[in-house]
This record gives C-alpha cells, sequence and structure tokens, in this order.
C-alpha cells in the first residue's frame, strides 16, 4: 500500500482496489490509503459471500460456528463501514447461468472443465437447480443469465457486478438486468432455488484456493506471517444512546488533543491521520476535538483532513468553544453570544463540514448568563450548523438553566479512578435530566496508561505543570499506581485497561470494554486508588477556578462588575447564599437612605426616569 500512495500521489493512478483480500489485510490497507473497491467472486450461487447485510440472508442455511461464515461476515461489515464498494467478478457463476447450452456443452479446451463445479459427477447434480432457475426466469420474463445477474444488482447500489462475454447479443442481455424489478419475496425464491448443501463447497481452481480471500492475510509490518485461524474473532465495539436526545455514539470515543501536542510533539498530518483512520476501522465513531487543541486550530484542520477518508455520515464530531486564550496560569474564556457564532463559524472552516454533531461550551464562561449563551448555541442548532449542545465543567446549576433554554445533550466532565468528585451531585443530575457523560481524562491524564509514562514526562509535555505530577507528589501517587497494576494481572489487562474498563494506545482502550467486573470488583479498585490520599490538585494553576464547583453564571439579567478575580468570585459566591424574609428585612434597615445610589446620579435613578410626552419641550440636565 505505501507504493500504491506514492502512485496515487504520483498522478499515475486514481483509485485503489483488491481482489480477494481478507478482513485483516483490508483494515490494514485501509488505514495506510482509502481503498475504493474490492473484487470479490459472488454469484447466486457463491453461497460464501451471504450474509445478513445482504437482501438474501433469510434463506442463508449455515451453522453459527461456521467459520467462513463468521470470516465473511467480518468483511462485508467492513465493506460497508468503511465506504468500499463491491465488485462481483463471475456474477454468472463462471458462465453456468449463461444457458443451457454452457452447462451441457463446455468446449474442451475451456479451462471450466478444470472447476469443480464443472466435473461431470458435480455438473449432472446441478442441471435440477439450473432447471428451477430458468423457471423461476420464464415468472420473470427474462433469462436464467439476466435473473442471476438481476440477483446480484438487487444486493446493493454499492454493488457493480463485471460479468463478461464475447458477444453482442450476450451484452446487450446483460444490460437488461438492470431493468428487471424483484421483490424481496423474488429475492428469497431465487436464493431458495440454489441450496447450500447442494453446491459443491470448492468455488475456485484446483491449485488456486490458497488465494481465495478466507486465506488471503500478510504478514503483520516486520513479523513473520500470522494464519487468519488463529485470530480471535474481532471484538465490535457497541453503539449506545448519549443521553436522550437520539444521539447514537460509540461506546468508547477517541479524544483527539494529543495528536497536536499537549502531553507529547504534535504528530505529523500523515500519522495523525493513520490513527483516526485506524480507530474508526477498529469501530470507534466518536471523535473529539477542540478549536482550542494545538495551534491555531490545528486540532480540528487535521481532524477535517482526517473525516475526508471516512464516511461522514457515520461520524459523531464533537468540538468546543469558549476558552480564547490560554498561557498557563492565564486562562481567559468568553462565552457571549457573539463569540459563541463566530467559533461556531471558524470551526465549520477549520473541519470542513457542514455541521457539527456535538458543539460544547470548552468552559463556563461567569460573567455572561448562561440563557445569553443557549440562547445563541440554540439558533445555531435551528441553521443546522450544530446537531446537540453540550456543557463542560459546569455546575449543577448552569446545567438545570442551559437545559431549561435547550436539552443538553452531554456534559463533559473529569472522570476518573483518582477524580471523582462528580458522583454526588453531577451524575445523579444529569440522569435525573437525561443528560449523557462524556469523562475527559479517563486515564488520569495518562497516569494510569502504564509504568513508561510515570518514569519519562516528555520535557515539552504540559503534565509537568501538573500538580499530581510534580515530583514530590508523583512519588507519593505511583505507590496507587503499583496497587492498581496488581490488580489489573489479577484481571489479565494492563493497568489503563483497568482504568477505562472501571468507568465503562488504541487497541488497548478497545480490549478494556471485553474486561467484565463485578461490583466486588469494582469496590476492590474503587479501594485501592483512596481519593484522600492522591496527591495534589486535579486542576493546572489558574484553572482550579474552572471547575464545576464554581462554575456558576451571573442570573440573566442581573451584571455586577469589579475589576478584582477575588472580588468576581466573592460575587459568584453569593448566588448560593439563601436568605429568609427576616434576613432582608434586617439588611435594608441597615442600610442608611442614601446608600443606594451616588448623589450626582440621583437624578437618574428609575424613580425619576420618565421620558417627556411627545408635545413636551422639557430638557434632562
Amino acid at each position: 500500500m505505501g507504493e500504491l500512495k506514492k502512485l496515487v500521489e504520483e498522478g499515475k493512478i486514481n483509485y485503489l482496489g483488491f481482489c480477494e483480500a481478507s478482513p485483516d489485510t483490508i483494515r490494514r490497507a485501509y488505514i495506510v490509503h482509502l481503498v475504493t473497491a474490492i473484487q470479490m467472486e459472488y454469484s447466486v450461487w457463491t453461497l460464501t459471500l451471504r450474509k445478513k447485510l445482504f437482501h438474501s440472508a433469510g434463506t442463508l442455511k449455515l451453522r453459527k460456528d461456521d467459520e467462513t461464515f463468521k470470516l465473511f461476515s467480518e468483511l462485508t461489515c467492513h465493506f460497508r463501514e468503511l465506504g468500499i464498494g463491491l465488485v462481483p467478478y463471475s456474477p454468472l457463476g463462471r458462465g453456468f447461468f449463461g444457458g443451457r447450452n454452457i452447462p451441457e456443452n463446455v468446449p474442451s479446451n475451456s479451462v471450466l472443465n478444470m472447476h469443480p463445479w464443472f466435473q461431470q459427477q458435480n455438473l449432472a447434480k446441478y442441471m435440477s437447480i439450473y432447471a428451477q432457475v430458468e423457471n423461476l426466469a420464464k415468472k420473470h420474463g427474462c433469462t436464467p443469465a439476466q435473473l442471476a445477474l438481476a440477483w446480484v444488482l438487487h444486493q446493493g447500489q454499492d454493488i457493480v457486478p463485471i460479468p463478461g462475454t464475447t458477444k453482442i447479443k450476450s451484452l446487450d442481455d446483460n444490460i437488461d438486468p438492470l431493468k428487471v424489478k424483484l421483490t424481496e419475496e423474488d429475492l428469497k425464491e431465487i436464493s431458495d432455488a440454489v441450496p447450500r448443501d447442494e453446491v459443491v463447497d470448492a468455488q475456485t481452481f484446483n491449485g488456486i484456493d490458497q488465494y481465495a480471500w478466507q486465506f488471503a492475510n500478510t504478514p503483520p509490518k516486520g513479523k513473520e506471517k500470522v494464519k487468519m485461524a488463529e485470530e480471535e474473532p474481532e471484538f465490535q465495539i457497541p453503539m449506545v444512546k448519549l443521553g436522550n436526545q437520539a444521539f447514537e455514539v460509540s461506546k468508547l470515543g477517541f479524544g483527539c488533543m494529543n495528536l497536536s501536542g499537549t502531553y507529547n510533539s504534535p504528530l505529523p498530518e500523515e500519522d495523525g491521520t493513520a490513527v483516526i483512520k485506524h480507530a474508526f476501522s477498529k469501530g470507534i465513531t466518536f471523535f473529539d476535538t477542540s478549536d482550542m487543541y494545538g495551534s491555531n486550530g490545528a486540532n480540528e484542520i487535521l481532524i477535517g483532513k482526517a473525516l475526508k477518508h471516512l464516511p461522514r455520515e457515520k461520524i459523531q464530531l464533537a468540538t468546543k468553544f469558549g476558552i480564547k486564550e490560554w498561557h498557563p496560569p492565564l486562562l481567559r474564556v468568553d462565552s457571549s453570544p457573539e463569540y459563541v457564532r463566530s467559533s461556531c463559524e471558524a470551526s465549520l472552516k477549520r473541519l470542513d463540514v457542514e455541521y457539527i454533531d456535538l458543539y460544547y461550551q470548552h468552559r463556563v464562561d461567569t460573567t455572561t448568563p448562561i440563557e445569553d449563551t443557549m440562547g445563541e448555541l440554540k439558533k445555531l442548532v435551528q441553521e443546522g450548523k450544530i446537531r446537540h449542545i453540550g456543557l463542560s465543567e459546569a455546575s449543577p446549576d448552569t446545567i438545570r438553566r442551559a437545559h431549561a433554554v435547550h436539552p443538553i445533550t452531554a456534559v463533559q466532565m473529569e472522570y476518573s479512578l483518582w477524580v471523582r468528585d462528580i458522583e454526588e451531585e453531577i451524575i445523579p443530575l444529569c440522569r435525573e435530566l437525561g443528560i449523557g457523560i462524556v469523562p475527559y481524562s479517563p486515564l488520569g491524564r495518562g497516569f494510569f496508561g502504564g509504568r513508561a509514562i510515570l518514569d519519562h514526562i516528555p520535557s515539552n509535555s504540559f503534565l509537568n505543570a501538573h500538580p499530581r505530577f510534580q515530583q514530590e507528589n508523583l512519588d507519593k501517587n505511583k505507590k496507587i499506581f503499583a496497587q492498581v497494576d496488581n490488580l489489573a494481572k489479577k484481571h489479565g489487562c494492563t493497568p489503563a485497561q483497568l482504568a477505562l474498563a472501571w468507568i465503562k494506545n488504541l487497541d488497548d482502550n478497545i480490549d478494556s470494554l471485553k474486561v467484565k467486573l463485578t461490583e466486588e470488583d469494582l469496590k476492590e479498585i474503587s479501594d485501592v486508588v483512596p481519593i484522600d490520599e492522591v496527591a495534589g490538585s486535579r486542576a493546572y494553576q489558574g484553572m482550579d477556578q474552572f471547575v464545576w464547583k464554581f462554575a456558576n453564571t451571573p442570573p440573566k439579567g442581573f451584571y455586577i462588575g469589579t475589576t478584582k478575580i477575588k472580588n468576581l468570585n466573592d460575587n459568584i459566591g453569593s448566588t448560593k447564599k439563601k436568605l429568609s424574609e427576616e434576613e432582608l428585612k434586617e439588611i435594608f434597615h441597615a442600610l442608611p437612605v442614601g446608600a443606594r445610589s451616588n448623589r450626582m446620579f440621583l437624578s437618574r435613578s428609575w424613580k425619576l426616569a420618565d421620558t417627556p410626552t411627545a408635545k413636551s419641550s422639557t430638557m434632562f440636565p
């Protein structure tokens, strides 16, 4: 594929395809470069190619443990999942359905004489099958060849057969099946006329059966060949509903931030694209980015380019807005309606998409009423520019008020074995309102990723500034890692897989979905990570004021000004204070009469703020 990719880049070929390739080969090839089509033998009697995905699935008589069926089930899933077209060759069964003259009189110099299906002892059996297909063809007013070809054509718009012939009349006959209309009942009837248990299993010539797709694996890069039969069946990541807004995503999402460098150096575009394509080939369809990941929106640009290699309609794309500037410890956020709209327009352009599936407020702007922010987001939904709205690190009050303006689909919060502060308030609230929860940093900002991470943090990594990765704290926290490591061995997985399984790199993350934990297991894992023994704050310096516990916004229409951050936090804290009628009265009477307004502005207070009548000439000073 590497060389084929070069030929594409040189303009010598436009598209890449495979013939008789295994599922593993297709997946690995697709990671290197987009595969446009797969050519496979497929006809009404090439029964190993039938699957539930096709219309004729109901007639398939295969045992559930049939290895061929399992393999092709995976293969056909990948065709349509990856957007690869299927080009059937020999759609007329090596000419068997071409007419009575063909099965009854195979030319002596034809290679068909070497094919198992055309051996005399087998051919005699198949004439009864041909007779049934011939009768059905008469029913539909066409020839057996046209009926067999129409059957293939009806298997899907992404299937393009390539029958060959040496006669003009036969060529015209091959075009006519495009006019034949078959119902589901017709397709079933045709399939039933060619029962699997009456067809010889061998579908290719002696000596080349080892090159059929079932055996067409290639050795891993730099390793010896591994037989497909020795591999475990591919694990399928399930799709789940995120919240109650009919938004379906893969159970495991993919956080794209580090592709553009945060905890590590940025990946080259080609490598980043390969990772995303590999994630999709493994069943991950939910991708998370932000307008502040990477320099000048680099992460969104990368994701946008990678999406060009994937079927957009099968991707759930999430991005975020709101962080206007971040130069630790300085963090500036803006969720004013004007900034919401301009950010969305910019993200759509960088991602090069027509819509964003899930648009998050990245951090709460504590100076803008959430109703104002949500009002603009609601307009973007109505305009079709975004489909769902999310919040990140939002307080319970902010979540409730936002949800009252427009349904919130998801809330993104830091949640892992060593950050569990959302369990008492946020999780119950989200479940009450039908809001999905998307944990970020589920591996504790990489802490549970493995000993190599703990022992060697890159010098350019943001982790060096994180409180929990400061050397003194890190030394204490390594004791926690050791206990998790021991439990992981007990469950036959890595610490990272155990940490992810507790919440319920890439292939390892996917494997975490296979780890089954009981209630006792969950408690045991929780107990080895006592929250009060984790050393260091969970947030970077300067960002702790933006975590959900302090993420309230001012009431709609109620504004308080200040020039000091401490005063601003005090003002926000006042929204939590509850006063009784007696307390309000006591405070009111404690204030002097003139305390409410500056004397020089008294004439402009609301009591005197009438406007002149139409005929009045009164002038205000």
